[in-house]
């Protein structure tokens, strides 16, 4: 089963998560070019893609600490993840402005100032 992520106009690519097999699901990158790539492969499930307004950054849901959580990582070169929750959530979206990454934490709509030190 595929997700729809996230859509970048730049390019045009395609970021979504892509349930391979029954206990597999990983974060890929569609390009016309290239098709269909492995962007984010790991043996928990990955999910809901969402790239920052400036392209810089991903926001993505992870269940490899047995919780789903939201993390934030660099991109389009996936590198050293961070952590955005503690405690769950799911559903990471960017502001329009670029500003403030919204999720959801239970019932909670949650938003988190974003700042690039």
């Amino acid at each position: 089963m595929v997700a729809l992520g996230d859509w970048i106009p730049e390019g045009p690519t395609l970021v979504f998560d892509w349930n391979r097999a029954a206990t597999q699901q990983d974060l890929y990158v569609y390009t016309e070019a290239d098709g269909p790539v492995p962007l984010l492969v790991d043996s928990a499930a990955v999910e809901s893609p969402a790239v920052s307004l400036d392209g810089s950054w991903l926001a993505y849901v992870s269940d490899d600490s047995g919780e789903r959580e939201v993390y934030v990582t660099p991109f389009p070169g996936v590198g050293r993840r961070l952590p955005v929750t503690r405690g769950g959530g799911v559903h990471p979206r960017w502001s329009a402005n670029g500003r403030e990454l919204f999720y959801r934490s239970g019932r909670r709509l949650m938003a988190l100032d974003v700042r690039a030190d």
